[in-house]
């Protein structure tokens, strides 16, 4: 359900399992943010600093309207996607397995380090998504264009996942 005021507080731990989490507004618990089989929905300056996912895996929603920069840790098995419009930006260290997805009419995803994004695929589903290197970027992930896109920047990708690189659509 929707979080609309802090109500998680205090020094423990929240674990997500079954459903989906929306943090409207940033809790205040002090311990770790896991995901068992749901998801978490949050702008930038409401989701943890640290969130895994872990058993069946979940969902990490970024719902920030405009730009923005993400500087957290998602790790295990999580899917990262974007669900309004506007540039997010990831970087540092980010060692989840289940992919990243900009879906249709989302904006851009700017990639400031080779680990940003995970080990999954990378899918950019609509000829509106934009992706953007900041500096040379060298990544793993399988890469698939589901209706175009648009690269921009003056940064650099290298893509080493040996599957053909498509454009459906």
């Amino acid at each position: 359900g929707a979080l609309n005021t802090v109500q998680i507080t205090g020094p423990g731990d929240v674990v997500i399992t079954g459903g989906f989490a929306d943090y409207n507004v940033a809790q205040t618990y002090g311990g770790t943010t896991t995901i068992d089989g749901g998801g978490l929905g949050a702008e930038v300056t409401t989701i943890p600093a640290l969130v895994t996912g872990v058993g069946g895996g979940g969902s990490v929603a970024f719902e920030d309207v405009g730009n923005v920069t993400h500087t957290g840790v998602l790790a295990g098995s999580l899917f990262v996607y974007k669900t309004q419009l506007g540039v997010l930006t990831l970087g540092g260290n980010n060692p989840y397995t289940g992919g990243t997805l900009l879906s249709t009419g989302t904006g851009g995803l700017a990639i400031s380090s080779d680990t940003a994004i995970g080990t999954g695929p990378l899918t950019l589903f609509d000829p509106t998504n934009t992706l953007e290197a900041s500096g040379s970027r060298t990544l793993a992930n399988v890469l698939s264009f589901n209706s175009g896109a648009t690269f921009q920047g003056a940064g650099d990708f290298n893509f080493t996942d040996a599957t053909a690189k498509v454009l459906n659509g």
